[in-house]
């Protein structure tokens, strides 16, 4: 992970424990549900840092979103690169929007509202970092937080590492598809469609107007 001072690490280290001990607790003895609450946790995390910026700057833009969703995509793709190492795992492809709905019936509106308190007293000791264009994001720390709460819930074995990375993969695709997709769909309209894209639909519905007939 990017490189974090003990001290840094010192000052998280509670809060996560905190939070990890709650997710353990509330994931039980159903195993099914510990993948569920991983996910979740992401959504949290990646929407209070995405209040956090709304605060600061009095809007989210696109290159907020592109600086968050590196950070993200960076904590999943070290969890494959150093559990691989030790455990066989394949990143499974998933835009996280059938788990969406799945995850709101094994994590309980008592149970989000938890996470978000929990997850805000982590995200209030992310302080000391260099400004990205006025957004305090340290990147270190995100992935410390995700890689030490996914660390808690593989060690308990009460999620595999395989359902986590699965988990960490849909989480970034979801939020995508939730943030980004629907400024990039605005952008398209306002300023038209790039001539590789207008080629390949061209194409494509030639050739279904082809089949079809």
């Amino acid at each position: 992970m990017p490189y974090i001072e003990a001290k840094d690490r010192k000052i998280l280290e509670h809060d996560i424990n905190v939070l990890g001990t709650h997710l353990l607790r509330l994931i039980g003895e159903n195993r099914r549900s510990g993948k569920f609450f991983f996910f979740r946790f992401l959504t949290i995390l990646f929407e209070i840092l995405q209040e956090m910026i709304v605060n600061e700057e009095g809007g989210m833009r696109y290159k907020h979103f592109n600086h968050l969703d590196g950070a993200f995509g960076c904590a999943w793709k070290e969890l494959l690169r150093r559990w691989g190492d030790l455990v066989p795992l394949r990143p499974k492809f998933n835009t996280g929007e059938a788990l969406e709905r799945v995850t709101k019936k094994f994590v309980k509106e008592s149970d989000v509202e938890l996470l978000r308190i929990l997850v805000r007293n982590i995200v209030e000791h992310f302080g000391g970092a260099e400004k990205d264009g006025g957004v305090n994001v340290i990147v270190g720390e995100l992935n410390f937080t995700i890689s030490e709460i996914a660390n808690m819930l593989a060690n308990s074995e009460k999620v595999s590492h395989q359902e986590l990375l699965n988990m960490a993969f849909a989480a970034t695709n979801f939020l995508y598809l939730t943030y980004a997709g629907p400024y990039e769909d605005k952008a398209i309209n306002k300023n038209g469609d790039t001539a590789g894209f207008r080629t390949f639909y061209e194409k494509k519905s030639s050739k279904l107007r082809t089949d079809a007939r």
